[in-house]
């Protein structure tokens, strides 16, 4: 999701700026129009690709930190032990859809006041809201203000601003927008000016006169908003553009591929995965061995049949996503449904040491591996490292007994996550 919203917010970014650079002080207003919407739309809807996965999830392997059975259970918690990133992804969501439950709230108080403000309005300001024309105290006789109001009307300006509103509100973070408001509704404006002003001398004389002491209202059509005047009434006396200047309308063509490209980048980028070697079955490459503590590891198991290799890899994910795959990034780890430290404890307090462990006085560390499933489900038990006498086979037989886990997610889907379990015991007789 968060990769989703960085495409389209700068996607947003690049479309304001070629409407800044090449096409503002165009006098094609309708174009303009559904220039800056459409560059809302596209920003929304391409970014979708990195979504599209046909194939099947791959693993992300994760080595979680070791288990430490002979001291006590409740350090520190395994959550400070993990990557950063991880903590970082589970803050950023709700943060997120909190900004985005505000903005809704405050977009739907101003609707409401505005609406309360059309029904009631009893002042000098012209205006048009949805389907609804107010003149102000004087301008009922006024065909050139109520023409200007109907075509705000006929056009359904206000649905535009509701859109580029409503888009904002999920993308609260993001200041551009409040630029596209301004632009689009600039161009409503001049729409409106352009067909009326038959005689732009009167015309500007009425704009100047209906701006005093007018308040602004940003979900109205004012007939005169003093905050665009000055521009409103130097765009009625500039010379129309010539029609070859809308090419520059293909100006466009850059950023669609450029959004395009990156939304490519992020869907298909296996290409930035390179193997390491391959390591025997049942064998820790050196690397994973040095990174107990928490650190990502980067090991693919192409198969779990014994003597089968186990390839290395290194870098980022891939969405060709074929069966066992490896993704070194993810946007949310699994975890159990209890939490990391309730997962500790109690693989800790249920674990029972084999009677010929025992005996043997055995001490040292083991190491398992497990796929946590796209449903949370725990599958795919593996003993890697082990030092015998049954102590693997025992931790395998509790970890199946274990609760399904909230499953991990990657660019809004499920995937199969492949961790390793370290745990260091020391038995005596």
């Amino acid at each position: 999701m968060m990769i989703y919203l960085f495409l389209v917010n700068v996607t947003l970014i690049v479309f304001y700026s070629l409407y800044i650079g090449f096409l503002k002080r165009l006098t094609f207003f309708q174009w303009n129009r559904f220039y800056l919407l459409g560059s809302v739309l596209f920003s929304l809807l391409v970014p979708l690709g990195i979504f599209i996965d046909t194939s099947d999830p791959g693993f992300i392997e994760r080595t979680l930190p070791a288990l430490n059975l002979t001291g006590p259970l409740y350090g520190d918690s395994i959550s400070s032990v993990i990557d950063t990133s991880d903590s970082l992804s589970h803050v950023m969501p709700p943060v997120y859809w909190t900004g985005v439950l505000l903005s809704l709230c405050w977009l739907a108080y101003r609707l409401r006041h505005a609406y309360r403000f059309a029904v009631n309005a009893d002042s000098i300001v012209s205006f048009a809201f949805f389907n609804k024309v107010v003149l102000g105290a004087g301008q009922a006789e006024n065909g050139i203000v109520l023409a200007h109001e109907r075509i705000h009307v006929k056009q359904r300006h206000t649905y535009d601003v509701l859109f580029i509103e409503t888009v904002h509100a999920f993308n609260w973070f993001n200041p551009v927008l409040f630029l596209y408001l301004k632009e689009l509704k600039f161009q409503h404006e001049c729409i409106a000016d352009a067909a009326c002003a038959e005689d732009r001398i009167a015309y500007a004389e009425l704009l100047i006169a209906q701006a005093m002491h007018i308040n602004s209202f940003p979900l109205l059509h004012e007939f005169s908003n003093e905050s665009a005047l000055k521009k409103r009434i130097r765009m009625l006396f500039t010379a129309r553009s010539k029609s070859r200047s809308k090419y520059l309308y293909f100006s466009i063509m850059p950023a669609l591929l450029l959004s395009a490209s990156l939304t490519w980048v992020f869907n298909v980028s296996y290409r930035s995965i390179h193997a390491a070697g391959n390591v025997a079955a049942g064998q820790i490459p050196s690397d994973m061995k040095s990174s107990w503590r928490g650190s990502l590891s980067a090991l693919q198991l192409s198969d779990f049949r014994s003597g089968m290799p186990i390839d290395a890899w290194k870098h980022q994910r891939t969405s060709e996503d074929e069966k066992g795959s490896v993704f070194t990034a993810v946007d949310i780890s699994p975890q159990p449904r209890l939490g990391f430290h309730h997962f500790r404890r109690w693989i800790g307090e249920n674990y029972r040491y084999p009677q010929e462990a025992i005996d043997a006085g055995i001490r040292g560390k083991a190491l398992v591996s497990f796929v946590v499933e796209s449903d949370g489900a725990l599958s795919n038990f593996r003993i890697i490292d082990e030092p015998g006498y049954g102590i693997g086979e025992e931790i395998i037989n509790l970890l199946k007994k274990a609760d399904a886990w909230l499953p991990g997610q990657q660019n809004g889907l499920a995937v199969r996550v492949a961790y390793t379990l370290p745990i260091t015991f020391n038995l005596e007789k």
